[in-house]
């Protein structure tokens, strides 16, 4: 009983509203870590103090019933695959290209995320998919630039651009992440895409096609980040100096 009690108290103190894995609750062994999670996952709702979402994840529930549907509601199937994904994944395909501002296709009923290594699971819940990638660099990138890097894979295939406008689609495409980035630093959205990290780990990549139009369009895209770094220090440099 005392080691029941240590996982209680665990559980406890796990802030409400975010996710942990079955492997961080303490516990004299598995078997009876899956045992105290399965007796806490079969209580009635209002009780329950965490839910299983994916296979080995869990929520940990803030026990508050929705006065409309009568039921906890637990997190949405895109919350558990960003937390499943991990820290180094990369929003994939249309998904990816939204956020990077390079389409305007929205995530309806399914994504998918590309991380680094073989995934533990590859479908965690029926809407997400998850896609190794044999680049182990990647753990060096946060969510967004490996999202960068991810999108200008496959830009060819899902951009948005009007190619026979402005330039062509990498061009708008550019100028569109400097405009975000730009808007990102004036927002205070810090820390921005590492641009010297980024091409670091693009050298790294191997893309099924088009392997020289990567690289060259992973320099530029870097150079843009590093201006935006470079205009940063000049600006902390110009407020910093004395009048």
């Amino acid at each position: 009983m005392p080691k029941i009690s240590a996982m209680s108290e665990w559980l406890e103190a796990v802030e409400p509203d975010t996710f942990f894995w079955s492997q961080d609750v303490p516990g004299p062994n598995r078997a009876a870590v899956r045992a105290f999670l399965h007796r806490e996952t079969s209580k009635p709702d209002h009780l329950c103090r965490a839910f299983r979402v994916a296979p080995c994840a869990y929520w940990r529930s803030h026990m508050r019933v929705d006065a409309h549907f009568g039921q906890v509601l637990t997190p949405d199937w895109l919350r558990v695959g960003e937390f499943y994904a991990g820290p180094h994944a990369a929003k994939h395909g249309h998904y990816g290209a939204n956020v990077c501002g390079w389409s305007t296709q929205l995530v309806a009923s399914s994504a998918a995320f590309a991380v680094p290594g073989e995934p533990r699971c590859r479908q965690p819940v029926p809407q997400v998919k998850l896609l190794g990638r044999r680049n182990m660099r990647r753990r060096e990138l946060t969510t967004l630039e490996a999202t960068y890097l991810e999108a200008v894979i496959s830009f060819d295939l899902l951009n948005t651009y009007d190619r026979y406008e402005h330039g062509s689609g990498w061009e708008q495409a550019l100028g569109t992440t400097r405009a975000r980035m730009r808007l990102m630093i004036d927002a205070g959205r810090l820390p921005i895409p590492r641009g010297d990290v980024l091409a670091w780990v693009a050298r790294g990549e191997r893309p099924p096609r088009a392997r020289e139009m990567f690289h060259n369009r992973m320099e530029q895209l870097s150079a843009i980040f590093d201006e935006m770094y470079r205009d940063l220090d000049s600006t902390a440099c110009a407020v910093a100096a004395p009048v």
